[in-house]
């Protein structure tokens, strides 16, 4: 949501009459290594004043592409985060002008 707070839910869980309504995840049904969110990292973008703007997910990681334009890499067992990339332009521009071996006009594009 926009207030910067995630959940885990397990779709394949919870499903009433043909119904999926979905359940949220827990440590005995989900291979979880946390009881509570407090010792995650799912309330890092709500601490930043930021929320998810995209969401992809694999077995192991789930990733978020932030508002303030940062790619965060969560470990989904543990909720925590694994790496952080920050996307914003001016970190690409303060690298002493470089241009990532793409010509000037196609790296003001990106």
């Amino acid at each position: 949501d926009e207030q910067g707070v995630l959940e885990i839910w397990d779709c394949t869980s919870g499903a009433q009459e043909g119904q999926a309504v979905g359940a949220t995840c827990s440590k005995a049904n989900n291979q979880l290594e946390y009881e509570s969110k407090v010792s995650t990292d799912l309330y890092k973008l709500a601490k930043k004043k930021t929320y998810a703007r995209c969401m992809a997910m694999s077995n192991n990681y789930f990733v978020v592409y932030a508002a303030d334009h940062k790619v965060h890499v969560y470990q989904l067992s543990t909720g925590k985060i694994q790496v952080r990339y920050d996307e914003r332009l001016e970190v690409y521009a303060a690298k002493s002008g470089a241009t990532y071996g793409m010509d000037s006009i196609e790296f003001g594009k990106r």
